[in-house]
């Protein structure tokens, strides 16, 4: 009989069936049972040939089964890859669609004050060419004139600063690995540098920034990454978190664990509501958007954290209770 076991192989079966051969051999030697010994031990042979057949037809319909369960395991899961495939694409096109009707959103604002301004100093020169040729220009109305074309001139540069700083970071956005160079990088050094870059900026703000580094991380890495995710960081920090507020602290924490850099970077300010966090590394999302915010620094740090570093980054936030940023991402070591 059969035993009723899922693991019962086919290594089992002939272990258990050489056992029993080996019985019929003893017998067989010894004469036990003389009168039927032979006979018996022919039916025994025949039906142990009969049994070894039909197990072995079994295991094999078994095998069979199995095999054909395991191309329609890997026909499922070769599908399933692909679905995947198409839903990271689906959801990087959505994205890029996302990010290019924004830009065409911020830069048609500016464009759009920009071209009214010059559209009305174009008809105040017709103007004044008008009365210049009747000779019926006042001092009062020359003043005027030059008082409104300073205000639309003016008008017309921010804006297109505006475009212009707009673009710039939207070239920032597309940053690929092919514009950034791996080499060899001391992780402290780097943040530190970035950090006194922006120290007359923090100073006049009144914030303190107060590293706390752990042992130095001399690693193979995109250091100019690291060193733009940081002043993106401070830069949004100050904008953001310590916007009309005054003095404040920002902690900046690195250690080294499993490979992976980790860096806490954290400050005292207004923090952020819980329903908003989700949406802070989306494009062109601000809070900020009549203030000239354009909701690309964070994304910016994203992107670079994510695509250049293949790392994570996660924020945690209380409103008055401040915000803590933590980045992760692998590192390489030189063979000693």
């Amino acid at each position: 009989m059969k035993p009723n076991n899922e693991a019962y192989t086919q290594s089992d079966e002939i272990i258990r069936l050489n056992k029993i051969i080996d019985v019929l051999m003893d017998r067989a030697e010894h004469g036990l049972n003389t009168d039927s010994s032979d006979f018996s031990l022919f039916q025994t042979t025949i039906a142990l040939e009969e049994k070894v057949q039909s197990r072995t037809l079994e295991l094999k319909e078994t095998l069979d089964k199995l095999a054909q369960t395991n191309d329609r395991l890997d026909h499922s899961l070769h599908k399933l890859e692909e679905t995947q495939d198409q839903l990271v694409e689906s959801k990087k096109m959505a994205a890029l669609g996302a990010l290019v009707a924004g830009v065409a959103h911020e830069i048609n604002t500016p464009i759009g004050i920009g071209i009214t301004a010059s559209s009305l100093i174009t008809q105040e020169i017709k103007e004044l060419k008008s009365l210049l040729s009747a000779e019926a220009l006042s001092q009062s109305k020359l003043e005027q004139f030059l008082d409104l074309i300073e205000e639309s001139s003016d008008l017309t540069t921010r804006n297109l600063q505006r475009v212009g700083n707009l673009v710039s970071d939207f070239k920032e956005v597309a940053v690929n690995q092919r514009s950034m160079k791996k080499r060899q990088t001391r992780i402290n050094h780097t943040i530190q540098n970035a950090c006194i870059m922006l120290g007359p900026t923090l100073t006049e703000q009144k914030v303190v920034l107060i590293p706390q580094f752990g042992p130095e991380i001399d690693c193979h890495t995109y250091e100019s990454a690291i060193g733009q995710i940081i002043t993106n960081l401070i830069t949004n920090t100050l904008d953001h978190a310590f916007h009309q507020q005054g003095a404040g602290i920002i902690n900046i924490s690195t250690k080294l664990e499993n490979q992976h850099v980790e860096i806490l970077f954290s400050d005292n300010g207004k923090g952020i509501e819980e329903h908003l966090i989700e949406k802070i590394f989306e494009p062109f999302y601000t809070t900020r958007r009549g203030s000239g915010g354009m909701g690309l620094g964070l994304h910016i740090i994203y992107n670079l954290v994510t695509e250049i570093l293949a790392g994570k980054i996660h924020c945690t936030s209380q409103l008055n209770q401040g915000t803590l940023f933590t980045i992760t991402f692998p590192v390489e070591f030189e063979a000693k």
